[in-house]
Order: C-alpha cells, then sequence, then structure tokens
C-alpha cells in the first residue's frame, strides 16, 4: 500500500472512538486487524486498485468520525458494539448451557446474518471496507 498502513487506520480508529463512555479501543483495533486480514492475499493489480479506493474511502470516514460527532461517529461507534457483543456472544451465547427446542436455536443461529447484511450493504453503496 502506498501511503496507508496499519498505523495509519489504527491512530484515525483510536480517534474515532475517543471518548466514548465504553472502551471501544479493543473492538477497533481487532476490526481493522481484521480487515487487512481479509485482504492480505490478494495479488491482483485491478483488484488491488479497488483495494486501495476502498481503503481511502474508510480512512475518510475515520478521520470525519473522529472530527465530529455526526453520523460518521455513529456507524464507527455501532460497528464497535457490534464487535464487542458479536464476541461476548461467541464465547458464551445466551442458552448455553439449556435445551432449546429447534425454533430458538435457529432463531440464535441466524442472529447477526442481517447485521452481516447491512454492513455489506454499506460497504457496497459507500464503496469502504469495514
Amino acid at each position: 500500500m502506498n501511503n496507508i498502513s496499519y498505523r495509519t487506520f489504527l491512530r484515525e480508529g483510536y480517534k474515532a472512538v475517543k471518548g466514548n463512555t465504553h472502551n471501544q479501543r479493543k473492538e477497533i483495533r481487532l476490526l481493522i486487524r481484521e480487515g487487512f486480514r481479509k485482504h492480505a492475499d490478494v495479488q491482483d493489480p485491478e483488484e488491488k486498485q479497488k483495494l486501495m479506493l476502498k481503503a481511502k474511502n474508510t480512512l475518510e470516514l475515520l478521520t470525519i468520525a473522529s472530527e465530529r460527532r455526526g453520523i460518521a461517529h455513529d456507524i464507527v461507534r455501532n460497528l464497535c458494539y457490534l464487535k464487542y457483543f458479536r464476541d461476548k456472544y461467541n464465547e458464551r451465547p445466551p442458552m448455553f448451557n439449556r435445551k432449546m427446542n429447534a425454533d430458538t436455536r435457529n432463531e440464535f443461529k441466524d442472529a447477526y446474518t442481517e447485521l452481516d447484511c447491512m454492513k455489506d450493504m454499506l460497504n457496497k453503496d459507500l464503496d469502504l471496507c469495514l
């Protein structure tokens, strides 16, 4: 990457979540790390160019989120909350020790599919890589 590095994203991410009531530094770090690992093996020059554009847009979103408390800040904050609660859910689901009927089990199994779909649509519409 030209001038966009992991440290740059991390610095802007930390600025974006600074001052929130819940310490979200861990979640933003994990989200950024996950994004870099997901796209680490891209070799195609056209795909790299698209990723650079998405990375610049994402970095701009983080910068705006750190400067103003608007929609960009709400998006970053809510993504951090979702990451926190998903990790907590994966560690120990709500009905961990209890027997459940099939309907309830399916509801818990598909709990995050709509949120993943929303995140993918946000990435597609705003040309981001969240």
